[in-house]
């Protein structure tokens, strides 16, 4: 009751002072007389108790001096830069975390691939400067043409065997042919179809149990997944952008360092978005990768210059249910500098075709769609049409859409 007082009332200074100096004479007191000859008599024992409880009564603070409060004084003025360096002291004392030192960069290169004996130091040198030079053949090469079906057909079954464990089970299927096509091939399935078999669904028929390279392999549509794709562009982005050098790992440290032991302003909201995906800020969550790019659109990436003009554009979309694929070339042949706009040539055979105000990808999807003419309109399912038009200016440059929208929103960050 007492230290409610003090605290309430700051400026008694000296009433604090002369308050605790009774009380500590009061235990001082209380002290001596348990150590007083046992045989005290029980008059002197009581007078002495009586002394204490006297003594004790005084600096006991009566209740109607306590300062009563009503439901506004609870409704702190958050503010008030007394309250804001109280809050301080207290976030540090709750969540105090000592910072771990930072790991060697050698540590750390040692991790970025897996050493062999047969390994040259020249070699390993090689690989190092391969993953962390933002100017190596990795950042600048479509990976799509070094990860892919065809080139992991020729790996040894040891390589192959290393890759499937660190794929989940739900991406592996068996294989179906002498070639090692795996069984959700399109074609393979049409053949199934034909003969009155059942396709087979991952997961649920014939559940993959071991990990032989001569029995399963990566199901058929994982080279072209979301997430395999999200992988290969976040480790290309990384290496490009310089996450891997000496000065992007000490960065990345410090900042996790700093996010562990310290609560960041708006640490509710933060937090939120990343368990959730779509914070209170509705903005995208961290975990939906490089969700904040979503909201880019097309006039932007031609206004920034992705798009350019005289660009192919290749559009390439397999409808399975259907057994159809439609590939189709585009032209940008005009672009309206004002708003972005794009003026588009699409080829068929010998038939050609001019198309208009572009700003949508969708838009420009559904006109690839009806000039090809196999597709109806009802059999079109939903998608990310970004995902279905690659960017062709050269050997080395053809991303799609929505990778080199990414990587646009990735470098002005």
């Amino acid at each position: 009751m007492e230290e409610t007082k003090i605290d309430e009332s700051p400026d008694n200074g000296s009433q604090e002072s002369e308050t605790i100096k009774v009380k500590n004479n009061a235990i001082k007191q209380s002290y001596e007389d348990n150590t007083e000859d046992a045989s005290a008599t029980e008059s002197t024992s009581f007078v002495s108790l009586k002394s204490q409880n006297t003594e004790k009564s005084s600096i006991t603070t009566p209740s109607s001096t306590i300062p009563k409060h009503d439901s506004s004084d609870m409704n702190t003025d958050e503010s008030d830069p007394l309250v804001q360096a109280k809050w301080e002291i207290i976030k540090a004392q709750l969540f105090e975390v000592p910072r771990e030192p930072r790991p060697a960069y050698r540590e750390y290169q040692n991790k970025l691939f897996t050493k062999h004996p047969w390994m040259k130091k020249k070699d390993v040198d090689y690989l190092q400067k391969l993953f962390t030079d933002p100017k190596s053949m990795l950042a600048k090469k479509q990976l799509k043409t070094l990860l892919n079906f065809h080139v992991y057909n020729n790996f040894t079954d040891d390589q192959k065997s290393r890759l499937l464990k660190l794929l989940p089970n739900c991406d592996l299927v068996p294989i179906a042919s002498d070639n090692g096509d795996p069984i959700d091939t399109p074609r393979i399935e049409r053949e199934y179809l034909a003969a009155g078999l059942d396709s087979y669904e991952p997961g649920i028929s014939e559940p993959v149990s071991e990990l032989d390279p001569k029995k399963v392999c990566p199901r058929f549509d994982f080279w072209l997944s979301d997430s395999f794709k999200d992988a290969r562009w976040w480790f290309q982005t990384s290496i490009k952008y310089g996450y891997n050098t000496k000065n992007g790992v000490d960065t990345q440290w410090n900042n996790l360092e700093k996010f562990k032991t310290e609560v960041p302003k708006n640490w509710k909201r933060d937090d939120y978005e990343q368990e959730w995906g779509i914070g209170l800020s509705e903005k995208m969550g961290k975990k939906q990768i490089a969700g904040d790019s979503a909201h880019i659109s097309l006039p932007e990436m031609t206004k920034a210059q992705i798009i350019r003009l005289d660009d192919t554009l290749k559009y390439k979309r397999q409808f399975k249910n259907m057994g159809i694929t439609v590939l189709m070339d585009l032209k940008v042949v005009a672009i309206n500098k004002s708003n972005g706009h794009l003026q588009l040539k699409l080829f068929k055979g010998e038939q050609n075709k001019i198309i208009d105000d572009i700003h949508n990808p969708t838009r420009l999807e559904n006109e690839v769609l009806d000039f090809d003419g196999r597709v109806a309109k009802s059999s079109r399912p939903n998608g990310n049409a970004f995902k279905n038009f690659s960017i062709v200016r050269s050997e080395d440059y053809t991303p799609s859409l929505f990778e080199a929208r990414k990587e646009y929103w990735a470098k002005t960050q």
